[in-house]
Parts: C-alpha cells; sequence; structure tokens
C-alpha cells in the first residue's frame, strides 16, 4: 500500500514547474512523478489548483496547476459516463420478470 502523499501547496507548484523546465533529465522525472501523485489527489487538490490559476505570478505555475483541474475534470466526467453506461447496461440486462415483481 502507497504512503498518503501531503496535500500540494503552492511551493509544490512553483517547484514543479521548475523542475519540468530543467535541463537535468532526473529532475525532469522526480517532477513528473510527483506530478503523477498530485494528480492521483483530485479532490485534494482542486482548490488549490483553481486558487493558483487565478492568482499565480509564475505562468509555469499556473500551467501545473491548470493541468491537474484538467486532468481531475476528465476524469470525473468519464467517471460520470461510465456510470450512465452501467446504469443503462444493467437496465437492458434486467429480467423482465424482476421489473414486474419490483411494480
Amino acid at each position: 500500500m502507497e504512503a498518503a502523499v501531503a496535500p500540494p501547496t503552492a511551493a509544490n507548484f512553483e517547484a514543479i514547474a521548475a523542475a519540468l523546465e530543467s535541463p537535468d533529465s532526473s529532475s525532469r522525472q522526480q517532477a513528473q512523478q510527483l506530478l503523477q501523485q498530485l494528480q492521483q489527489q483530485r479532490e485534494d487538490c482542486s482548490e488549490l489548483c483553481l486558487a493558483i490559476v487565478d492568482a499565480a505570478a509564475d505562468a509555469a505555475a499556473a500551467t501545473v496547476a491548470a493541468i491537474l483541474l484538467r486532468s481531475a475534470a476528465l476524469w470525473h466526467w468519464n467517471a460520470h459516463i461510465a456510470a450512465k453506461r452501467a446504469a443503462a447496461t444493467r437496465e437492458l440486462c434486467a429480467d423482465p420478470g424482476d421489473a414486474a415483481a419490483a411494480a
């Protein structure tokens, strides 16, 4: 089981943005791994991402925050679509006798 990652801060976004632009490949790789960890914390970082996009002086940090927001929005949208599709499939596959018994 993975250890929980602390909620991100504005400094995290600035550090990630700087490392992503680094000429050092190991720094970029570490930043990409941290970015992936932050992407897994969709609910934890959405409000902070919005605040950073709105008020960040560092354009690179705002871009990182926007990427995380987009990822979270797509994840939620895809989950919503999958849930609707699963409900429709259950309805189509339901035994007609079950519907009559439920009524």
